[in-house]
């Protein structure tokens, strides 16, 4: 049930966020969704962003820009519990307008909360893993993913996220 909603949702929708919180991080998932978002370009009906609760673990000297959402549905994918009150100090009431517009999906530990019918329901005990799965698929299917913290900001923002690569062993002597 959750994973066709979502579909239904993210495809009826004009245009999608998808923020994707600290928690998520180890997701293959989100981690991919993140991947393939395009910092150049902004003009995809998807936009991913890092939620405020990893950005503020990262070291920056510019603060990355926030997006503002208007209409779009805006997805959570991570805990917004602890740092609710943050994100909508943070998004200036991006989560009330949504919530209020039915346009709000939050995914968290096995629990989603989204739109059904004329009201936002909670499904408990689902697979997350296989929900995150369907948002990806779906946004990716709408058509490209645009970056929501500006141009240029992705590779930097990501490889602090998620660290330096390994390097290559040491050649061995002649």
């Amino acid at each position: 049930v959750t994973c066709k909603t979502v579909q239904r949702l993210i495809k009826d929708a004009k245009a999608v966020h998808v923020f994707v919180g600290q928690d998520a991080r180890h997701s293959l998932d989100a981690k991919q969704l993140l991947d393939c978002a395009v910092d150049h370009d902004n003009k995809a009906p998807t936009t991913v962003s890092m939620a405020s609760d990893w950005l503020q673990t990262l070291p920056f000297t510019t603060a990355p820009k926030h997006f503002d959402t208007g209409d779009r549905l805006l997805i959570y994918i991570g805990t917004p519990g602890k740092y609710l009150s943050m994100c909508i100090k943070s998004y200036r009431g991006e989560f009330d307008k949504a919530y209020k517009a039915d346009r709000l999906v939050i995914l968290c530990k096995g629990v989603c909360m989204l739109p059904l019918g004329t009201q936002e329901q909670n499904i408990f005990g689902l697979d997350q893993d296989a929900v995150v799965k369907t948002i990806v698929a779906a946004v990716r299917s709408k058509g490209g993913v645009d970056w929501g913290h500006g141009t240029g900001t992705r590779a930097a923002l990501l490889q602090k996220a998620f660290g330096y690569p390994e390097g290559h062993a040491l050649p061995k002597t002649l």
